[in-house]
Formats: C-alpha cells, sequence, structure tokens
C-alpha cells in the first residue's frame, strides 16, 4: 500500500486529495479522499478508481459531472503516481 497527495483543478478552483494505492494482481486500486468540503458535499469523501494496464475506470450511476470529476482525478493520478510516469519524467522507474 502507498499513499500520496494529488493536486488538480476542477471548476476553476486548484484542489488536493489523499490517495491510498493498493495492487491486487494487474489492477490497482485508488481510494481517493478529497480535502475540499465543497467536493466532499458533491462527490462524497471517497471515490475508489481502478485501473489495469493504463485504463481507469470507476463504477458508478452517478451524473455526468461526476464522470468528469473522474477523470480529472484519474489525470493527477497519472502524472503524481511513479508507476505511471514516463523515464523522462521518472528517472528511477523500472521498465
Amino acid at each position: 500500500m502507498e499513499k500520496f497527495l494529488i493536486s488538480f483543478r476542477y471548476n476553476d478552483q486548484k484542489l488536493t486529495a489523499t490517495v491510498t494505492k493498493s495492487s491486487v494482481g494487474r489492477r490497482t486500486d485508488y481510494a481517493v479522499r478529497p480535502t475540499s468540503p465543497l467536493i466532499i458535499a458533491r462527490f462524497g469523501s471517497e471515490i475508489v478508481l481502478f485501473r489495469e494496464e493504463d485504463n481507469f475506470a470507476v463504477n458508478t450511476s452517478k451524473d455526468d459531472s461526476y464522470q468528469d470529476f473522474v477523470d480529472v482525478i484519474a489525470t493527477a493520478i497519472r502524472n503524481q503516481d511513479s508507476e505511471l510516469r514516463t523515464p523522462e519524467e521518472n528517472p528511477n522507474r523500472h521498465l
């Protein structure tokens, strides 16, 4: 299990969230806990994204704005997770 912070912009606000990453086989789960009370009120205190290979998904029946928020979170995770960064961005990554 690994923890890290992500920063992202949503609705012209700069926000942060704590991410707890865990892997099971080829699947990686990211439990995202936003720090903004407004985001928590709108989307909940935890969003769980699933990644297989480089594809992110979330199980939800929520509205389209939720998916837009998830896409922003997935982009932030790609930018912050050292496992997903390119060798140029992360020279310590093992290929």
